[in-house]
């Protein structure tokens, strides 16, 4: 069965549409809610919450580690093998809580043999929870959403998520472990000399980039000279020998090459 031409519907996995499908074929949102309360979160608006309220408190969805198990094997019995993320529209590590569902959830992929991948602005001490699990799993991806190399920006823009050095430690972490790959979504670039950074930072322990421009808040990268941007970041992964095919520049920068 042709997982791609069939479109095989699935309970709680589904295929992301428009800019989010750049990042996944299939994705899998376990909790309604994040409290990370970025200010230029996209999430509410998509999903036509009151963005207050969407960022008070997390709730997991009902019955999402069994929903997901099903899910799982039945990809696994149609030959599905696409990598399913975790998650769009919420953090899989906002508390211990959540990162314990999270890792049920990657304990049942594993099972399954499915292949996963996390993204998270979490904390680096609700990420061990679920380390053991990834590490177990043998086909995991990584990545953290990470823009800024400056902790008090990140605070302005991201106040209740990881800090810089949080994020930066989950890819250290992760980085060499059997079967994990690492991921820096460089997303939504506000700042372009901190993005720039982070590709200082930490081009030794990634092993591939998505990079993206802020486009849904409208005053927010005003006067930015993108193409610019687009040329320092492909100068910079130049100086220090990053492989060009570990980059992916989304469709709002691709013009810019």
């Amino acid at each position: 069965m042709n997982p791609e031409s069939t479109k095989q519907k699935y309970k709680v996995i589904y295929e992301p549409t428009g800019a989010a499908r750049e990042y996944a074929e299939l994705a899998l949102n376990l909790f309604e809610g994040c409290t990370h309360g970025c200010t230029y979160c996209y999430a509410p608006r998509c999903m036509r919450k009151n963005r207050d309220l969407f960022h008070a408190a997390y709730r997991v969805r009902p019955n999402i580690i069994a929903l997901a198990h099903e899910d799982f094997q039945r990809m696994a019995a149609n030959g599905d093998t696409r990598r399913v993320l975790m998650c769009f529209t919420c953090d899989p590590f906002q508390s211990i809580e959540t990162a314990r569902v999270t890792s049920a959830v990657i304990d049942c992929a594993a099972r399954c043999g499915i292949p996963v991948s996390i993204l998270t602005k979490g904390t680096f001490r609700h990420f061990c929870e679920a380390l053991p699990s990834i590490a177990k799993h043998g086909n995991v991806h990584v990545g953290v959403s990470l823009v800024w190399i400056n902790d008090e920006t990140r605070a302005f823009y991201e106040p209740n998520a990881g800090t810089v050095i949080d994020r930066i430690r989950i890819i250290q972490a992760s980085h060499g472990i059997a079967g994990i790959k690492t991921w820096v979504s460089l997303e939504p670039v506000i700042e372009p000399a901190q993005a720039l950074a982070v590709i200082a930072a930490l081009h030794k322990q990634v092993d591939y980039w998505k990079i993206g421009k802020i486009n849904h808040v409208a005053a927010l990268g005003k006067g930015v000279d993108w193409a610019r941007f687009v040329a320092l970041a492909n100068s910079t992964f130049s100086r220090f020998d990053v492989p060009y095919t570990s980059i992916t520049f989304k469709k709002s920068l691709k013009k810019y090459l």
